[in-house]
């Protein structure tokens, strides 16, 4: 007998089906049929027959899909590591950057005079508080609020912490706060800070991506967003270092850069940061309209990570799901299986040894949107690319 079954999804342009059959108790979902033999056809369950059709899949896998069950988009967290080093108060580079006193603080009113380094009186002061920090901060708050933040959590870090002396050692791996969105949870957090040190990126997005696989290990998805305004620095910070952590992750965490006010360089740095990370180029966001943009990179980003991680379905009663026989189709194109999404196209599991979750690559998931295509899961045929442990 066919099992037919019906999960529901919330995507924009997604519609996720799994070819689900009857078997026998104990049998594995999606192998087939008796002895090898092919599976019977499948009805498919959906709002929407004509785009469920499972004659619109690759004609490779028509021959030996067998079971069908829809799937639901998984929980995403961001874990967002942001840039307090003492360039986000000043001007722009140029002669508008004033040297103080930090011993006296002589920097005029209520400007305060940020030290270059540890027990150091030299330092400049932060006379433009409204070019990078405050319209960053006020950018966060206000993506933390949208109600269109609905489906997200976010987790808030800074670096660096401590000063140049103890930056290095620090703990960067423990968010300030972790909230359901939307919310105003994390304003305390954003209000405690205020700009001064160096630019550790090393060590802080080391913290930030273990803090991600931390937060991903019960089967949601997190991703690293680093939110920065300048190279790295200190702490064996060289941009190729942080690219080649980055990198280390982005089989199951990718990382996101966005970058305020930089010069053409500094661009080119943290897109290798973000190339490494998997996600291809950082997003730029002017110091001209930096609270508008940054909200607009957010919106991005949220875009990006929703709508391209699926939950795989629980298997009928009895039976169990062979992970080395799942494909993910676009329409009527099987996608290969891609562990570190090098190429970036295809997917791969969370975790290959114990999967809970399907994620698409960057540019897989492009391709799934703005368009009539279903994105599917088809049990039964040998996973395309086979699975890469």
């Amino acid at each position: 007998m066919i099992r037919k079954t019906s999960l529901s999804i919330v995507a924009v342009g997604f519609s996720l089906i799994a070819f689900a059959c009857g078997g026998e108790p104990g049998s594995e979902f999606g192998t087939g049929g008796k002895n090898g033999e092919k599976g019977s056809k499948v009805d498919v369950v959906g709002e929407d027959e004509a785009r469920q059709d499972p004659g619109s899949l690759d004609p490779s896998l028509q021959a030996c899909a067998t079971s069908v069950a829809s799937g639901e988009l998984t929980p995403v967290t961001l874990v967002i590591m942001f840039d307090k080093s003492g360039s986000m108060a000043f001007p722009d580079k140029g002669p508008g950057l004033r040297s103080c006193d930090a011993s006296s603080n002589k920097c005029g009113g209520s400007v305060k005079c940020i030290p270059t380094g540890p027990n150091s009186n030299d330092g400049y002061c932060a006379d433009n508080l409204d070019l990078r920090w405050n319209p960053a901060k006020d950018a966060l708050l206000s993506f933390f609020g949208d109600a269109s933040s609905s489906n997200l959590k976010a987790a808030l870090n800074f670096f660096p912490k401590g000063n140049d002396a103890t930056m290095c050692g620090s703990s960067y791996n423990q968010a300030s706060a972790l909230v359901t969105l939307p919310s105003n949870g994390l304003q305390p957090a954003l209000d405690g800070e205020f700009p001064s040190g160096s630019t550790p990126t090393l060590p802080a997005l080391s913290g930030a991506l273990e803090n991600a696989t931390a937060l991903s290990s019960s089967g949601d998805r997190a991703v690293v967003v680093l939110v920065t305004d300048g190279r790295p620095n200190g702490c064996g910070s060289t941009p190729e270092n942080v690219a080649a952590k980055a990198k280390s992750y982005a089989g199951k965490i990718l990382t996101y850069v966005v970058g305020v006010g930089l010069d053409a360089t500094e661009n080119q740095n943290l897109d290798l940061i973000a190339a490494g990370g998997g996600t291809s180029q950082a997003i730029r966001v002017s110091t001209g309209n930096t609270k508008v943009e940054l909200v607009n990179a957010l919106n991005t980003i949220r875009t990006k990570v929703g709508s391209c991680s699926y939950t795989i379905p629980s298997p009928p009663s009895g039976e169990t799901i062979d992970y080395n026989a799942v494909n993910v189709s676009i329409g009527s194109s099987a996608l290969t299986y891609s562990k570190d999404c090098a190429t970036g196209t295809g997917w791969h599991y969370d975790d290959p040894a114990a999967p809970k979750r399907i994620d698409l690559c960057e540019a897989s998931c492009e391709a799934s949107k703005g368009q009539a295509a279903n994105v599917s899961l088809a049990f039964g045929c040998a996973t395309k690319g086979g699975v890469i442990r």
